[in-house]
């Protein structure tokens, strides 16, 4: 017996090609989603590992250190640009009256957490309150301000360290426009200096598109609580019961 040979017809194939395509253009959306969501996670978990060991760092060593926490690209160099809005790098800092000069970059330190999906959108000091309506608000508040370079609060903006004679070139690459560039300085006590209240750092999803950031879900984001005090870092969930 001759075994039955399967043929399709164009037709056919053509019918096929088309729910695959159809599949795909359903999928991908969700996939996209999945993809982004795990994004903003990890950056999240970064920024809260860096500020963690920020902290660490100025107690151990009992002096002044520096979070640098670029938010303006626009004139950063080339290699700077994917750093601005998630990137990070710790420094110690020397305090001068009410200023602070740049000392050194930490040592083994470097540029870390390029945007890759999700970025710092928002620093803010203003406070959520201490009731679900209050904290609801402040969240449609905090997501209303999501945009690149925004800052709210009081957190020290990089054009206040002064980097006090000394020529680095990786500082200088941020560019000559830094000031909406911030940094968050932890002092030897454990806290951070220039804020007697907590500062609530929000990341969302983000694409950088090579010249510029565009944001993609609002809706999704995550945000982390720092005591100004004691240095303590933790996840705030402004819709938890």
């Amino acid at each position: 017996m001759k075994p039955i040979k399967s043929r399709f017809t164009l037709v056919e194939m053509l019918a096929v090609v088309a729910i695959a395509s159809i599949l795909i253009a359903l999928i991908t959306p969700s996939v996209q989603k999945m993809l982004f969501g795990n994004k903003v996670d990890q950056c999240t978990s970064n920024l809260k590992l860096a500020l963690e060991q920020a902290q660490s760092k100025a107690v151990a060593s009992r002096k002044y250190v520096a979070l640098i926490l670029p938010t303006d690209h626009s004139n950063a160099d080339a290699k700077m640009k994917t750093y601005c809005k998630s990137g990070y790098r710790m420094a110690f800092v020397k305090k001068d009256g009410e200023t602070y000069k740049f000392a050194n970059w930490i040592p083994g330190s470097e540029w870390k957490n390029p945007n890759n999906g999700a970025m710092l959108a928002n620093i803010t000091a203003d406070s959520p309150g201490d009731t679900a309506s209050t904290r609801e608000a402040w969240a449609e508040t905090v997501k209303g301000n999501m945009t690149p370079a925004k800052v709210k609060g009081k957190p020290v903006k990089l054009s206040d360290i002064d980097l006090g004679g000394v020529s680095d070139p990786d500082f200088e690459a941020l560019g000559s426009e830094s000031s909406k560039s911030c940094a968050i300085i932890f002092s030897p006590y454990g806290g951070i200096v220039n804020n007697d209240q907590p500062l609530y750092f929000t990341v969302t999803e983000c694409k950088y598109n090579g010249s510029d950031y565009e944001l993609e879900n609002t809706d999704n984001f995550l945000v982390l609580k720092l005591n100004a005090i004691t240095g303590r870092i933790t996840y705030f969930d402004p819709y938890a019961e």
